[in-house]
Formats: structure tokens, C-alpha cells, sequence
């Protein structure tokens, strides 16, 4: 069974709030809720950080919708700082 899951990239484009060239990024982090809060997406993410580690990234950006509270507060919980809030529009022309 899997219970959760960690995508991540290596971004060369410009990352909010980042000053490096090459930047890890947390694409997207998930534990099923009976498996939450014991440590699961830490330890995910502290495999994360071992593997840019090795590349010699030493900055890691993430993003999260607006009205998720639980990924917010699961980002401040494991350090990350918010750098910036961003809604995006999109408008059909005909």
C-alpha cells in the first residue's frame, strides 16, 4: 500500500525567494491522513534534501495553494518561509 508520495525537481528557471542557479524543488508532497503526523513527510523530505545535497543544491522552494492550510502549516512546521503569495487568472477571449 502506498501512503504517501514526494516529487521533486531541479529547477534552473527563477524560484521565488531563491538566489541560487539551480534550485531543489518540492513538487508535490502527500501522506494519507491515518499516516499523518508521525514524521512520514519529514523523512521523505529529509531524502529530498540528501539527494540535492549530493548535487550541491543547497536551496529547496515549494509551493502551495492559497487556502491550503495544511500544507501551510505543514511548510512552517518543517522550516520553509513564505516568500511570496501569488493568485493566478485566466480569462477566455473569443
Amino acid at each position: 500500500e502506498v501512503i504517501g508520495f514526494l516529487n521533486t525537481t531541479i529547477r534552473v528557471d527563477y524560484v521565488e525567494g531563491s538566489d541560487s542557479d539551480k534550485t531543489g524543488y518540492i513538487e508535490g508532497i502527500f501522506v494519507k491522513e491515518p499516516y499523518r503526523k508521525q514524521h512520514i513527510g519529514i523523512q521523505l523530505l529529509e531524502e529530498a534534501y540528501n539527494h540535492f545535497k549530493i548535487k550541491n543544491i543547497t536551496e529547496v522552494g515549494s509551493d502551495a495553494n492559497v487556502d491550503n492550510l495544511l500544507s501551510d502549516a505543514f511548510h512552517k512546521k518543517v522550516g520553509f518561509k513564505e516568500v511570496e503569495v501569488i493568485r493566478h487568472y485566466i480569462l477566455k477571449i473569443k
